[in-house]
């Protein structure tokens, strides 16, 4: 063992408590941080929106400016002046409602604003988060775990932020315009800024977990766990379960959205069966444990 001092249950809890309570105060530091950047936050949130069929809203402007010169120009004798201001008015503020968020409710936009800093905390906390988990197992460990484990966490920290960029740049734009075109010519798209949070964000940190897979598989590997002779004659039973995990960590019921989710779990899952002929013990390896042969 790592230490010769055996805890109690009452100090396994104590040492349990103490790290939640790291975790908390660092999850809630980066979102209180999170909040003072949170326009800037959601301008980068919301990009995925004008990927699709939204005009940017950097086009606006000048559209608006173009359009008032043309009925200035071409309008005079149809339209007053101040009719010509109040239909540029009312046809900004659509322009700007078709190309971002809304908020419905008068105190929607605050608390849409609390859960973004909530779940940027989450996000960018996540690492730390899984640190402390490893500093609350890592006594009950033999020494070749801990180096497979102190392994897992950097390489993990790197796998979740590759999902949560795959979510990002390619299965956010994706799901998004598909949902959109799911309504048809008959329903218009208008997303009120707490519903895209959420929906963005879930989306962001279940990609994020999903990427943990080969880290997982590969340590347990190592442990003796599991085999890869297992892991390879578990296929079938593993593309059922990826679709119905994909159902479970979408937050939509789309078959489009799940089936992206489910596609990169299967890749995942073969790069874990990859990855496990380094991780299996060699017949004959004398393991750390006093010396005993697997």
């Amino acid at each position: 063992m790592a230490e010769d001092k055996k805890m109690t249950i009452i100090e396994h809890l104590e040492e349990l408590r103490r790290r939640l309570i790291y975790s908390a105060v660092a999850v809630f530091s980066i979102a209180l941080l999170a909040y003072f950047f949170r326009t800037q936050l959601l301008e980068i949130l919301a990009r995925p929106l004008a990927q699709g069929p939204f005009l940017p809203r950097s086009q606006i402007p000048p559209l608006i400016e173009a359009l008032r010169r043309f009925l200035e120009a071409e309008g005079a004798g149809y339209f007053t002046q101040e009719q010509i201001e109040a239909l540029l008015i009312v046809l900004k503020r659509l322009l700007y409602m078709q190309s971002g968020l809304i908020f419905i409710h008068p105190t929607e936009a605050f608390f849409a604003y609390l859960k973004l800093s909530f779940f940027t905390g989450l996000l960018f906390g996540a690492p730390f988060v899984l640190y402390q988990l490893w500093r609350y197992i890592v006594p009950a460990l033999y020494a070749h775990e801990r180096r497979y484990f102190r392994s897992a966490v950097a390489f993990g920290t790197l796998l979740f932020f590759t999902g949560v960029a795959f979510a990002f740049f390619v299965v956010l734009p994706l799901g998004i315009g598909f949902l959109i075109r799911m309504g048809g010519p008959e329903l218009q798209a208008v997303f009120t800024v707490g519903n895209y949070i959420s929906f963005a964000m879930i989306l962001l940190i279940a990609f994020g977990l999903v990427f943990e897979l080969p880290i997982v598989i590969y340590v347990l590997v190592k442990l003796g766990v599991v085999t890869r002779a297992f892991l390879k004659a578990k296929r079938k039973h593993v593309l059922v379960l990826t679709f119905v995990l994909a159902a479970i960590i979408t937050p939509t019921v789309d078959p489009f959205t799940q089936t992206v989710t489910a596609v990169p779990l299967l890749l995942l899952y073969e790069l874990s069966i990859f990855l496990a002929r380094f991780a299996e013990r060699r017949p004959g390896l004398v393991e750390e444990r006093g010396g005993v042969k697997p």
